[in-house]
């Protein structure tokens, strides 16, 4: 702690220390430690109990932070503990953020843009074509002005009802087969649970396990099922082809988009392929006849007589 204060540097510590905090009066051992933190400059952020259990409350989940010689007053620290049953213990955090929202306003536009087919739209979608007036349709002697006319009204309705909307990064980071049910679910465990931590009665903690016990179940089969269905291979059909079953696999391999890599250049016999089509066949003939090319560089052995290579036997 001494070397990083004298580079004079922003610094954080955290970790479970299993060292309580609460025992900072009673306990020399923690006092000095304590002390020894603060005469560094840092300064514990987290100062609620993190682990509770029937009989105890304790402070073994510390979070120690240093704002060295480069203080700004644009950031802003915030720290606090999540009231869930994540684990054993509460998850405690901390969040250095700034002032200015051009850096939230930058993620924001990264997310994907989607349609909304709530309720709602749909029922006003379904409005919007019933007042129609298709007599333009009908009227029209060419097939192909017909067909034209009849798409741009349905596209329009279409684009009005459904329009782009900006994906939430709340909803961004939800799972596939993380449904409404299990979201509603989830949130009526953790109610249970602070309900139980307020109360401490017996009750309330076997109310709360045994539906743990339960809501666990139904996660696990809810995600076995959507992945069942994604990866199911008895009918190659549109929605499982070979081509879809590969992006299903790359998705759930490769979950960030930022570490997905795209090839910007090949060198092939020493030549520069920049072009993405001439990119993706290089590497097709190349793993389509690398069984070859090894096979050729192989030594063949005459095999035919078996006396060459097998031992005699005993008598």
């Amino acid at each position: 702690m001494s070397k990083i204060q004298q580079r004079r540097q922003p610094c954080v510590i955290a970790g479970d220390m299993n060292i309580d905090l609460l025992k900072y009066s009673t306990h020399t051992t923690t006092k000095s430690y304590i002390n020894n933190l603060i005469s560094n400059n840092f300064l514990p952020v987290v100062v609620m109990p993190t682990c509770i259990t029937d009989k105890s409350a304790t402070l073994i989940d510390h979070i120690y932070y240093s704002e060295g010689s480069y203080k700004n007053s644009n950031y802003i620290v915030k720290t606090g503990n999540i009231w869930c049953d994540i684990s054993d213990h509460l998850t405690n955090y901390i969040l250095i953020t700034n002032n200015e929202d051009n850096r939230e306003k930058n993620q924001n536009d990264q997310l994907p843009l989607i349609r909304l087919f709530s309720a709602k739209n749909i029922q006003k979608f379904k409005n919007q074509l019933s007042l129609v007036d298709w007599s333009v349709v009908h009227n029209c002697s060419d097939v192909n002005i017909a067909y034209k006319t009849f798409h741009e009204i349905l596209n329009k309705c279409y684009e009005d009802s459904f329009p782009y909307v900006r994906l939430s990064r709340k909803r961004a980071k939800d799972s596939k087969w993380f449904t409404a049910g299990l979201k509603c679910s989830s949130h009526y465990k953790n109610r249970l649970y602070r309900k139980w931590l307020k109360s401490r009665s017996a009750e309330d903690e076997q109310h709360y396990k045994s539906y743990l016990k339960v809501y666990k179940q139904v996660l696990k089969r809810a995600e076995t099922l959507y992945y069942k269905e994604h990866f199911d291979t008895r009918y190659f059909t549109r929605v499982n082809s070979v081509k879809q079953l590969w992006t299903n696999i790359n998705h759930l391999l490769i979950t960030n988009t930022k570490l997905r890599t795209q090839i910007q250049k090949l060198t092939v016999n020493n030549k520069v392929i920049t072009n993405p089509r001439d990119i993706g066949n290089s590497l097709n003939n190349y793993f389509c006849s690398v069984v070859e090319s090894l096979a050729a560089s192989l030594k063949t052995h005459n095999l035919d007589d078996f006396s060459k290579y097998c031992p005699l036997t005993s008598k």
